[in-house]
């Protein structure tokens, strides 16, 4: 699929209309701007409904008992209200996550079993990530396991599994949170256990340590990952999502190696891949301005497969623009948010609000 800049504005612009007439809370921040349906002509232009939104309204183009699936973030803190994203249609999810993730994490088509750091779907029916390693595992994996439960990871389970792996020479994918692995290298360290994964082994974290007690730099957790499992940090995807998106971004450094393509193979914070159907702009945190690429800024996205929802999402995430992708860089201080802290003042009108 590859959607060129009339296309993608074509449909931008068309979803622009369509949630604009349905979605109330989308229509009242509109409104509020004084722009009206036939106002844009670029999908560039599109207002961008703050993410914090989801926390206090329901951001929906549907009545929200029609929901087939409502997912919600992790909320880290108790004064933290979780988001929550509504979808009526789960195929559009499903459909998007699986290409990109195929070509950056699978990029040598291999099919591996999955130990996934997460609960199992069934465990946690309101949670994008476990629904998506849901879908990922049963179109991917040769098997599935899953290996955390009431927020704990078993190690003891998964240290015999990976023994077993590197004993009879089987590569093995391990996706899971960044906290949940920090969870399994630290017993790990504590009992010292290690192993050397076969040759072809590969791991995914996701997210970062929003509302955690540590905070490690990913090229250090990309380091113990090599040091206990002995799988090198060129092999190692980070993804980066949100509960709010329909769409998820991956590190190409990974699929760079395997296709044997020059250069550094790990780059820090990494460079995110951008899939043909999302745009991804960065903004000045105060005017919400585009800024010009390589300076660092909010990161603001236009993802054409939250039809259901809100297509323009504006993000608190640091980030910068590099060719035709993306670093994120953390999440901006609240002294850099007047800019969005303003746009968060014209939704209390909305009609869904909780």
């Amino acid at each position: 699929m590859f959607l060129d800049e009339a296309e993608f504005t074509s449909i931008a612009l068309a979803l622009f209309a369509f949630q604009h007439e349905k979605n109330d809370v989308y229509q009242a921040f509109c409104n509020h701007q004084q722009i009206t349906r036939t106002a844009i002509a670029d999908w560039r232009t599109i207002p961008a409904l703050p993410a914090a939104a989801f926390k206090y309204l329901d951001v929906t183009c549907f009545p929200i008992e029609q929901a087939a699936r409502v997912f919600h973030s992790s909320g880290t803190t108790v004064a933290d209200h979780p988001s929550r994203h509504y979808v009526k249609d789960l195929t559009l999810y499903r459909n998007s996550c699986q290409p990109n993730f195929a070509r950056y994490f699978l990029p040598d088509h291999a099919r591996l079993p999955f130990l996934i750091l997460t609960p199992s779907p069934g465990e946690a029916p309101h949670s994008s990530l476990v629904y998506m390693f849901g879908v990922l595992a049963s179109r991917f994996a040769q098997s599935s396991e899953y290996f955390v439960s009431q927020g704990r990871v078993d190690v003891a389970r998964l240290s015999d599994r990976l023994q077993e792996a590197e004993r009879f020479g089987q590569p093995v994918a391990i996706l899971g949170t960044s906290f949940a692995f920090v969870q399994l290298l630290d017993a790990c360290r504590d009992r010292n256990i290690g192993v050397r994964l076969p040759q072809g082994s590969r791991v995914m974290d996701t997210g970062g340590f929003k509302g955690r007690t540590r905070e490690i730099p990913q090229a250090v957790l990309y380091g113990w990952i090599e040091e206990r499992l002995g799988v090198p940090p060129w092999a190692c995807v980070n993804e980066y999502g949100m509960t709010e998106l329909s769409s998820q971004f991956y590190d190409v450094t990974f699929r760079h190696w395997a296709k044997g393509r020059n250069g550094p193979v790990y780059r820090g914070a990494g460079l995110k891949a951008v899939p043909p159907w999302v745009r991804v702009v960065v903004v000045d945190p105060v005017t919400l301005k585009e800024v010009p690429p390589g300076q660092v800024g909010m990161l603001r996205f236009y993802d054409l497969m939250n039809k259901d929802s809100v297509m323009a999402i504006q993000t608190e995430d640091l980030g910068r623009r590099i060719n035709d992708g993306f670093e994120v860089l953390g999440r901006a201080p609240q002294a850099e948010l007047r800019g969005c802290s303003f746009t968060m003042r014209e939704l209390p009108g909305a009609t869904h609000s909780r």
